[in-house]
């Protein structure tokens, strides 16, 4: 894996998938998106989300999907150094080393937009599965 190249590959953004028992809630996130469950929405890798489920007859759910950094997205912070390190080897042995803040610069710059883009995280939990307490009788009871 080379640097940066979670932010290539992956990119900013991914589908978390959330599904429901019973299916046909109506799922609100902080990000202003909403779909009906069974659903998947494109959302930022980074950062919390707020998720909202709702449905007749059932108690609402708030749950809190967080992001954090997974085995590709390490890898491509390990990769960086890796990469830059070739490139000083390399610019030391053809041209005299000329190139060894150059390649630094680029791994600094390469791990940074991994991290600032959230290319390096992901959704947990993804997939959201929730089971919805539900009665007939609730309406009638609140």
């Amino acid at each position: 894996m080379t640097s940066a190249c979670a932010t290539m590959v992956r990119g900013k953004s991914e589908m978390l998938h959330i599904s429901t028992e019973p299916s046909g809630a109506l799922v609100s996130l902080s990000t202003g998106q909403q779909c009906t469950s069974p659903c998947g929405v494109e959302v930022a890798r980074r950062g919390d989300i707020q998720v909202t489920v709702e449905k007749e007859n059932c108690v609402t759910l708030d749950v809190l999907v967080g992001s954090r950094m997974d085995t590709v997205g390490m890898l491509s912070l390990i990769g960086a150094p890796v990469t830059a390190l070739g490139g000083l080897i390399l610019g030391a042995e053809t041209i005299g080393g000329d190139l060894d803040y150059v390649y630094s610069g680029i791994m600094v710059l390469s791990v940074g937009l991994d991290l600032s883009s959230g290319a390096a995280f992901s959704r947990e939990p993804n997939p959201l599965t929730l089971r919805l307490d539900c009665t007939r009788d609730r309406a009638s009871n609140d």
